[in-house]
């Protein structure tokens, strides 16, 4: 799906809740349109969260081949879903979403260094982990994203029944797109 084909109808979005998975699987799975989540801290801007549901929205609707088939494909669909993303995200991009989210569990993720020999030397463009917060280095840098992504797991698999925090929203297509949705 290309978000040109939304057309004059918008795809809406709806917040549908916030909390973890096991406390309102209920209203996520009565649902009858795609539902996408993204996590909340106590430090997700309102700037972050939109990108990620931006994002999750994209992965939700598309395939892979599409994501990698046109390189303004993220641009376009940022620029065809924002209005709706500042509408279930309101506020400044500097802005928290929720001051009092709970605690939540490291939430460790691959992130790649730049690729800038005079800062990181052999290591430049190599892969490290990272929490949550996207401030705190939880590995050594390895070659690869797969190697960065086993050590995510691991340390997320570290606290098996911790769940993150989350805000779920459901996906509104036009009419005309809903037989197309993958």
């Amino acid at each position: 799906m290309q978000p040109d084909s939304v057309g004059s109808n918008p795809i809406v979005l709806e917040a549908l809740y916030r909390g973890t998975a096991t406390l309102c699987a209920g209203r996520i799975h009565d649902c009858n349109e795609p539902v996408v989540s993204i996590p909340v801290y106590g430090w997700t801007t309102v700037q972050q969260a939109r990108v990620m549901l931006l994002e999750a929205v994209i992965h939700c609707l598309t395939t892979p081949l599409e994501r990698q088939a046109d390189p303004t494909h993220w641009q376009r669909w940022r620029a065809a879903l924002d209005p709706a993303l500042c509408v279930v995200l309101p506020g400044s991009d500097a802005d928290l979403v929720e001051l009092h989210a709970p605690a939540s569990p490291v939430a460790a993720e691959p992130w790649q260094l730049a690729d800038d020999e005079q800062t990181y030397g052999e290591q430049a463009a190599h892969w490290i982990v990272v929490d949550g917060s996207w401030t705190h280095d939880l590995s050594d840098p390895v070659p690869t994203e797969e190697d960065a992504q086993r050590l995510a797991d691991a340390i997320n698999a570290a606290d098996p029944v911790a769940e993150a925090h989350r805000h779920w929203f459901a996906i509104h297509l036009p009419h005309a797109l809903q037989r197309d949705a993958p």
